[in-house]
């Protein structure tokens, strides 16, 4: 199985942890990838950086929730539409 995580650092001391899967997911594997972030987040020794953490997929069950949450969730729908708009 493959993984991408990207990883984006500003000048202002923010960081975006964020994965990517070409597969849809439910909400309990979104939550699975979203605490493996957090966990590898740690091992970066940015401790002081505002942190946020994300999800790029093909679909996400449950991304709603997940944003209320503070989570970024991006998918198929979320790409399409952002295409659409002007």
């Amino acid at each position: 199985m493959r993984r991408l995580i990207l990883l984006r650092l500003t000048s202002a001391r923010e960081v975006l942890f964020a994965e990517v899967k070409w597969k849809k997911l439910n909400q309990r594997e979104a939550q699975a990838i979203l605490k493996n972030l957090e966990q590898k987040a740690e091992l970066t020794g940015l401790d002081d950086w505002r942190k946020s953490y994300g999800i790029i997929a093909r679909g996400i069950e449950g991304k709603e929730v997940l944003r209320e949450k503070g989570f970024l969730m991006w998918d198929l729908d979320d790409l399409k539409s952002a295409r659409q708009s002007p």
